[in-house]
């Protein structure tokens, strides 16, 4: 009996796997990243972090770049380099304008990256920032050549009045020291007491030797 070899049947060649593909199987969005020159982890990082393409990336500074876990220095020159430019520099900015390295941290970590925002803030607001003082503030102020507007209570307690005298005058509508001026002979029928009424004298003495 004669057996018969049966031919084996030629194998398809297999297509090439595309790289990543389990990792893409999972991180879809990632693509974008990865067809930039990214590898998983960092195109991962971005689109973890609402980053999706260079529009939104173009919205970042160095710092909020470099602060994405999982980037580094060598990915945010290949963004940099897609991108067409260098990401803006938060600490550059500041310091560009006459700011110390202390100031600069301590605007940055509170996300205040602009003068138009620094501005828009109330001055109490801005010496409640984290490491931020009178002194840090006043060196800040001159730095930029404008000084920040108080609240009402803010202005009367930095004039040296206790809140419950500052309180008094706001609800009178005496909001500056040329108003107070002007009410002076008036004051005690607001209810303050002599030690506030003196008080109010040593201020205007004050604000009138510094003119």
């Amino acid at each position: 009996m004669i057996h018969r070899r049966k031919k084996k049947k030629a194998r398809k060649a297999s297509k090439p796997q595309e790289p990543y593909a389990r990792f893409l199987l999972r991180n879809p969005e990632a693509r974008y990243w990865l067809d930039l020159g990214l590898k998983p982890r960092p195109a991962r990082a971005l689109c973890d972090s609402g980053v999706f393409n260079l529009e939104q990336l173009s919205m970042l500074s160095r710092e909020d770049y470099i602060a994405i876990p999982g980037t580094s220095k060598i990915t945010l020159a290949i963004c940099e380099q897609a991108l067409g430019r260098p990401l803006k520099s938060g600490r550059q900015y500041w310091t560009d304008r006459g700011l110390g390295g202390l100031a600069t941290g301590v605007l940055l970590r509170a996300r205040i990256e602009s003068v138009a925002q620094l501005k828009a803030m109330k001055r109490e607001d801005v010496l409640a920032l984290n490491g931020m003082g009178r002194s840090l503030l006043e060196d800040i102020e001159q730095a930029l050549g404008f000084r920040l507007t108080p609240t009402p209570l803010g202005y009367w307690l930095e004039q040296g009045f206790y809140r419950r005298t500052a309180s008094v005058l706001i609800r009178a509508g005496i909001l500056n020291l040329d108003q107070l001026a002007k009410r002076r002979g008036k004051l005690r029928e607001l209810g303050l007491n002599a030690l506030e009424l003196h008080m109010v004298e040593v201020v205007l003495r004050k604000a009138k030797a510094g003119r």
